[in-house]
């Protein structure tokens, strides 16, 4: 099994709420929402949700007044 690339806690990569790191090329859309990702491509890495959870919060908690944050 894998490593959590946060925690290095073992990952099932089958388990649905197991988030992958994926890296591509983004497209910006015209009308807002979610960028589209083309040429995906699994990096290998994992993480648990409550890891990309606590990573989201943490990286929310270092924004420099002012500077707007869209997620």
């Amino acid at each position: 099994m894998p490593l959590c690339f946060f925690c290095k806690g073992i990952v099932d990569p089958d388990e649905r709420s197991t988030y992958r790191s994926v890296k591509g090329w983004e497209g910006k859309r015209k009308r807002g929402g979610a960028n589209a990702i083309t040429l995906r491509e699994e990096t290998g890495e994992y993480a648990h949700a409550a890891c990309i959870s606590l990573q989201r919060s943490d990286r929310r908690q270092h924004v420099i007044p002012g500077q707007m944050r869209f997620e």
